[in-house]
């Protein structure tokens, strides 16, 4: 988990490399942003219960810490496009970064000027 400060002065949220999210922390200045990285628990520890210890724990830091949003990237399994479609509208419509460019930019070709 990273905070908004510690995101500012390391460099930015890592989130910020998947997702255009400058102009969401832009637009809500007075909040606080908390950045969710990804957990991994052991097969025989996956159930409910586990799951609600880990936001319960993420909840007790987000009180205590006067944090008031929480973003991060997430994994969705599998590599059915349509069945992984409905939870990625919002998102993708909203927030995702577009492709950088293939190459350099095109050049403008230069005009010489008239001299007068």
């Amino acid at each position: 988990m990273r905070r908004q400060p510690l995101a500012e002065e390391y460099g930015g949220f890592y989130t910020a490399g998947e997702f255009e999210i400058g102009s969401l922390i832009a637009r809500h200045g007075a909040l606080q942003f908390l950045e969710l990285g990804r957990s991994c628990v052991l097969a025989p520890y996956r159930n409910k219960r586990t799951v609600e210890l880990l936001w319960l724990g993420i909840w007790s830091y987000v009180l205590q810490n006067g944090l008031d949003v929480k973003i991060g990237c997430a994994r969705l399994d599998g590599t059915a496009p349509k069945r992984l479609a409905p939870p990625l509208p919002w998102p993708r419509r909203r927030h995702v970064r577009p492709p950088a460019p293939a190459g350099p930019p095109p050049r403008t070709p230069l005009t010489p000027t008239p001299s007068g």
